[in-house]
C-alpha cells in the first residue's frame, strides 16, 4: 500500500489549492516521494490553514512545479508501485483533493476507491484493549499525534510536514498491524505492546 500525506491551502477542493504531498511505499519504506508546489492560479488562501502547514504565499509562489505536475509526478511514481491500495490519517480529505486533481486536469486515475484509514485501525486497538478514547466535537478524538503516543511515538513540534506525516502515519500502521518498527529514523523509540494481539481481527479463523 502507498501511506500518503498532503497539505493544502484550505479545506475546500473546489477553492483551494494542493501545495505539498508524500508518499512511502508501505512495501519498500525507502522509496519515498516528496513536492511542492505553487498554488493553482486563482484558488484561495486560508490563514488557519497556514498555521498548520507553516508555508507562506511568498515560498509557494516561487516554486516552478504546479498543481497538475505534481500529480502528474505522483500517478507516475504510484504506478510503478504493485499495491497501490492508498492508506493515511484522515484520508477523506487528501482522497478529494486527489480525485478532483484528476478531474480537473483529465488525468488518469491510477487507483481504485478503496483507503485505509489509519485512524479506524487505532480505533480498533483501543477498542480490543480497553483503553477510554476521549472525545472531541463529539467523534473519537484519535489525531495522528494522538496514534503516534500510543504507538510508542513523540507528538510532532511545529508546522506540519507532508513527508514526516506520510512517514509517521506509515510507521503507526506497522506498529499498530505487526507490533514492530518500519523506518530506521523511528528505532529509538520502543514499540508499544498490548494484551491482545491484533491477529484477532486479521485471522482467518475468526
Amino acid at each position: 500500500m502507498i501511506v500518503i500525506d498532503l497539505e493544502f491551502t484550505g479545506l475546500d477542493p473546489e477553492t483551494h489549492s494542493i501545495i505539498s504531498l508524500a508518499a512511502v511505499d508501505f512495501e519498500h519504506p525507502t522509496n519515498t516521494l516528496y513536492l511542492e508546489c505553487k498554488p493553482r492560479p486563482g484558488s484561495e488562501w486560508d490563514e488557519q490553514a497556514a498555521t498548520a502547514h507553516g508555508f507562506t504565499q511568498e515560498y509557494l509562489s516561487k516554486l516552478h512545479l504546479s498543481e497538475k505536475q505534481l500529480l502528474e509526478q505522483f500517478f507516475q511514481w504510484a504506478e510503478k508501485i504493485p499495491n497501490r491500495t492508498l492508506a493515511g490519517q484522515s484520508m477523506a480529505w487528501d482522497m478529494l483533493f486527489l480525485w478532483k486533481g484528476a478531474l480537473r486536469y483529465h488525468l488518469k486515475w491510477p487507483f481504485m476507491n478503496k483507503m485505509i484509514e489509519l485512524h479506524t485501525l487505532a480505533w480498533l486497538r483501543h477498542l480490543e484493549n480497553n483503553h477510554h478514547i476521549q472525545l472531541k466535537g463529539g467523534v473519537h478524538k484519535l489525531g495522528l499525534d494522538d496514534i503516534c503516543e500510543f504507538v510508542g511515538l513523540v507528538r510532532r513540534a511545529g508546522a506540519h510536514n507532508a513527508l514526516d506525516d506520510a512517514k509517521r502515519a506509515a510507521e503507526c500502521f506497522s506498529r499498530l498491524l505487526y507490533e514492530k518498527g518500519l523506518l530506521a529514523e523511528f528505532s529509538d523509540y520502543p514499540v508499544a505492546k498490548w494484551k491482545q494481539p491484533v491477529k484477532r481481527f486479521f485471522s482467518k479463523d475468526k
